[in-house]
């Protein structure tokens, strides 16, 4: 069974036409080219099918969609991600976004409605990424204006993702895991998605691991040949089993280059299943047994397939 914990898909408010970059081709080249990668086919035809197909191709069984409100052109309505969850139940599940800028009551109020009380599975704060968004700021996550966010979070379990690598900050001291202890000394029981892995500071997120296991590491392609990618792998391997997982970053990263580079790259035959699904699984409350799967997959599980 394979879990991928972020794919965007050409579907609704995902791709905005044109002026969505992440679905742009060129750009997606750029940037999976920076990785030794390339950019998916169906980047190219912005149809769902040939991206639930190349899922079917690289053995994915299931998906978390997180949406975004920040640079990139990227604004997904949340009932955007709730339909597709609901078009496809046996293929996805969602991630809500909130705008770091727009009024806090607001913000608690979608969070309410689309976590806490609707189906999404947490909430993605974009504190950094708002560049291109006129009369944003760029903010670091542990300012203390997103307090009411997390501790709204903490107190009912609602998984917080953050973009969460040097170039989505002000500077490369905002992903290095010190802003992290600041959030959690005050909401130690705060569940938190990182994505892009920290980046750069590989090594600093292995060692805070120890003390706070809420915390989840989604390398996505950035494990792929970037200075320090081995500690990623070494990491999870020995120290932290628990808390790593799969992610393709489609559409920015092709997703069977994505598989071939998880299943190859070093982790250990018992600790890739902890990697590509059950890790996911169990910090995001999904029952891995009930989830429909493809026949034949590379990661075998423990389930038997009806």
């Amino acid at each position: 069974m394979i879990i991928d914990t972020r794919i965007r898909p050409p579907y609704k408010g995902f791709t905005a036409g044109k002026d969505s970059l992440i679905h742009n081709f060129e750009h997606a080249t750029k940037w999976s080219g920076m990785f030794g990668g390339h950019a998916a086919p169906s980047v190219r035809t912005h149809s769902l099918d040939d991206c639930l197909a190349e899922m079917d191709a690289a053995g994915i069984d299931f998906a978390i969609a997180p949406g975004r409100k920040g640079q990139d052109h990227m604004w997904v309505d949340n009932q955007d991600v709730v339909d597709l969850t609901e078009d496809y139940p046996d293929r996805f599940a969602g991630i809500a976004s909130i705008f770091p800028e727009d009024p806090m009551e607001y913000n608690l109020e979608q969070i309410k409605k689309y976590c806490i009380d609707g189906p999404l599975l947490g909430v993605s704060l974009e504190t950094g990424l708002v560049a291109d968004v006129e009369g944003a700021t760029p903010r670091f996550v542990d300012d203390h204006k997103f307090w009411p966010i997390y501790e709204l979070c903490e107190k009912h379990g609602v998984v917080v993702s953050f973009t969460h690598n040097a170039p989505a900050y002000p500077d490369t001291s905002g992903s290095d895991p010190v802003r992290l202890k600041h959030i959690y000394d005050d909401f130690p029981r705060l569940k938190t998605l990182l994505v892009h892995g920290c980046w750069p500071h590989v090594n600093e997120i292995a060692a805070y691991l120890f003390l706070n296991k809420n915390v989840m590491v989604q390398p996505d392609f950035y494990i792929m040949n970037t200075a320090g990618w081995r500690g990623y792998v070494d990491s999870a391997n020995y120290m932290n089993p628990g808390n790593y997982v799969f992610a393709s970053s489609y559409p920015l990263g092709d997703m069977s280059v994505l598989v071939d580079y998880y299943l190859n790259c070093g982790f250990l035959d018992h600790i890739l299943p902890r990697i590509m699904y059950q890790n996911a699984a169990d910090f995001f409350n999904l029952d891995a047994s009930k989830l429909k799967r493809l026949p034949g997959s590379p990661v075998a599980d423990d389930f038997d397939i009806a």
